[in-house]
């Protein structure tokens, strides 16, 4: 759970919504306020209409005479409220609006918090929390957590027209008015248990979606072999279920509510016979009883969509609960935007570099030495950890023992920053988003576009699109062959001029003439530039000055 000990997962919402939104909240809530008191002005303006159609007396018609004077009072009072008409769509207008900026905007802040909270705590707890595991979070949680925002605003904005219709009634005849409120009363016992059952409906719904998430990540990530196998009929199974369980637990959810609109319902229609039956007793002129019974109509509405509203707060507010258990506090401010200069080296030496993950995973202790305009090959059988030295080199990872130099100095955290200013790193994973060819180069002008593309040999490829630099790449470069993909991650990192370059297999998909070529060119363009290079074929080691096994020592 999180916020303050016993905090409800609603209330740790609130209190998310209230810092990030700010002003924003109270503007809207006065803007609910508003709305509500627009509402109950053009009710109470009925009964002078009403006195004065019927030719009754009562007290809109003694108010009608002492307030209009003249003859034509009918038409001053239905200009009066049309005008309040009028002014109440303008206000319910604006305040829709707001609120719809409002979740908009707190949607997007969730959603952004959520990426610099990972890249606030680096690449082990990123790690730790996984692609699954933030899909599921940005897909599921994040719009719940949204939807719950609409959900409370809509619970405020009942709560105000509420009040301001329980206050329209006392001025009319306040033993009505005490009746509606004892009526209001009698029902909140049952609008709690439904929103404390609703609440528990919610945990579960937000646990399924993280079963079922991690299931379609899964599902997608192993389609393409099991359907070349013939067993992608597993994978749907598995995915089925927890579809299955998810659907059950919201049917059950959305039975909750309409067992309580119907409930309502049925007592929406006493309610109007009782405030008869009373009226009557009480003998109310009959302008003042039919703008009795048109104002508990109009307040059956914001009663019942103040249950429905708190009950569907408490089932989507837990999702904005597990983003906190996720990821703990959320980040306010982005990382700043690196200004150092690239650090100018000339050797980068690892003195027993290890990394110990528990259960004997990690990195053996390693000696390394790697001079500007070198290249090294990293080779090692799957799981000896030359992703974890590759990790501690580009500073993401601290080794558990041993030191990384850089011309005889630890790399600590003041000279880190000009390290990373002069790096560029691809690692297995990595692929570009859907945008243009341009767009993932980053910006430059078009001959240096041209230039990149034409050192890692995808110029031709781009002109030969019709759009040439402006070709969408579709999701993860899908456009592209699984080649043509990595000459442009290393052409984008071969844009910010980097001092060392680590290619973490960023080659294995290129054929071996393919390859060879590829770093004939760079080697030519950039002497100065040292690359360290995972790679599994004898060729790939061939290329580079000097090959490092894991367990070994450099050759």
């Amino acid at each position: 759970m999180s916020g303050t000990p016993h905090q409800t997962p609603a209330a740790a919402l609130f209190r998310d919504v209230r810092r990030e939104a700010g002003r924003k909240l109270w503007i809207t809530g006065a803007l609910m306020a508003a709305g509500a008191l627009a509402e109950g002005a053009s009710l109470l303006i009925l009964l002078p209409m009403l006195s004065l159609v019927s030719g009754e007396g009562g007290r809109g018609a003694r108010f009608a005479a002492d307030v209009i004077p003249g003859m034509n009072r009918l038409p001053f009072v239905l200009g009066v409220f049309l005008l309040l008409m009028i002014a109440r769509s303008a206000i319910l207008f604006v305040r829709d609006r707001a609120s719809a900026r409002l979740e908009s905007d707190y949607e997007r802040s969730l959603r952004l918090r959520a990426a610099i909270t990972l890249a606030d705590r680096g690449w082990p707890f990123a790690a730790s929390v996984g692609q699954a595991g933030m899909q599921a979070l940005l897909d599921n949680d994040v719009p719940r957590s949204s939807t719950a925002v609409h959900f409370g605003l809509s619970a405020a904005t009942a709560v105000f027209l509420l009040l301001i219709q329980l206050a329209v009634a006392a001025t009319l005849s306040w033993p009505m008015a005490l009746g509606a409120l004892v009526l209001l009363s009698l029902g909140l016992p049952s609008m709690l248990k439904l929103a404390r059952r609703s609440e528990l409906s919610g945990l579960g719904i937000t646990a399924s979606q993280q079963v079922s998430g991690r299931a379609a990540f899964s599902l997608y990530a192993g389609l393409k072999a099991a359907l070349a196998q013939g067993s992608a009929g597993r994978f749907i199974d598995a995915y089925d279920r927890s579809l299955v369980k998810l659907a059950d637990q919201m049917v059950d959810f959305a039975t909750a509510l309409a067992n309580s609109r119907a409930r309502h319902a049925i007592a929406a229609a006493a309610a109007a016979a009782t405030i008869i039956a009373v009226g009557s007793a009480l003998a109310l002129d009959l302008p003042r009883l039919l703008v009795l019974l048109v104002l508990f109509a109009r307040m059956s509405g914001p009663a019942q969509s103040l249950q429905q509203a708190l009950a569907s707060l408490a089932a989507h507010a837990p999702a904005f609960a597990n983003i906190e258990a996720l990821l703990g506090e959320l980040s306010l401010v982005a990382p700043p935007v690196p200004t150092a200069s690239p650090l100018d080296w000339t050797v980068v030496e690892g003195l027993g570099l290890a990394l110990d993950r528990g259960g004997g995973a990690g990195l053996a202790p390693v000696d390394f030495t790697l001079r500007r305009g070198e290249w090294l090959a990293l080779s090692g059988t799957s799981g000896a950890g030359k992703t974890s030295l590759v990790d501690i080199i580009a500073g993401l990872i601290a080794p558990t023992a041993g030191q990384l130099l850089v011309d005889g100095a630890p790399l600590d955290a003041s000279r880190l920053a000009g390290w990373r200013a002069g790096l560029s790193y691809i690692g297995q994973q990595e692929a570009p988003f859907d945008e243009t060819i341009r767009g993932a180069l980053g910006s430059a002008t078009d001959a240096e576009l041209w230039a990149a593309l034409g050192l890692v040999g995808l110029a031709d490829v781009v002109r030969g699109s019709p759009s040439g630099l402006d070709t969408r790449l579709a999701e993860r470069g899908d456009r592209l062959s699984g080649g043509e993909r990595q000459r442009l991650l290393i052409a984008r990192a071969l844009m910010r001029q980097p001092r060392l370059l680590l290619l973490d297999e960023a080659t294995a998909a290129l054929d071996v003439v393919s390859e060879r070529a590829l770093v004939e060119r760079l080697r030519a363009a950039r002497p100065k530039m040292a690359v360290l290079l995972v790679a599994h074929r004898a060729e790939s080691l061939a290329l580079c000055d000097r090959a490092l096994a894991i367990g070994g020592h450099a050759a």
